[in-house]
């Protein structure tokens, strides 16, 4: 996942200061404050914040997945299979020799997935 920084400004003027204040709050709450600057303007309250805006930008499939919230581990990828030594924490896969079931799933997973030939619930579309 690539991501790209820009720095931005918001102003915020209020006239009644806990309102002023309930407005800088939240806006620091959500943003990553670079710096903020307070003013006299008018008799009103007024802070010029800089901030940065942060922009994910996806390089592959799952990564569009991981932008909507959605992660998959090896181990819950229907080809995974458990290793049958109850000592050994790692099995395999058709794709890969050896896997860590709380690995991040490849990519072959992710594309089928988004083309449905596989699902979370039933396992491999075609069975």
């Amino acid at each position: 996942m690539r991501e790209s920084y820009k720095k931005k400004i918001k102003t915020i003027v209020e006239r009644d200061p806990a309102a002023f204040d309930e407005a800088v709050n939240g806006f620091t709450d959500a943003h990553d404050v670079v710096e903020m600057r307070f003013h006299d303007y008018a008799g009103a309250f007024c802070v010029v914040i800089t901030y940065m805006e942060t922009k994910r930008v996806p390089q592959n499939i799952r990564d569009e997945y991981e932008l909507r919230g959605e992660y998959y581990t090896c181990g819950e990828c229907p080809y995974y299979e458990k290793p049958t030594d109850r000592r050994m924490r790692h099995g395999s896969c058709k794709l890969a020799n050896r896997v860590d079931p709380d690995g991040p799933a490849c990519l072959h997973f992710y594309r089928e997935l988004s083309l449905g030939e596989i699902t979370m619930e039933r396992g491999p579309a075609n069975d």
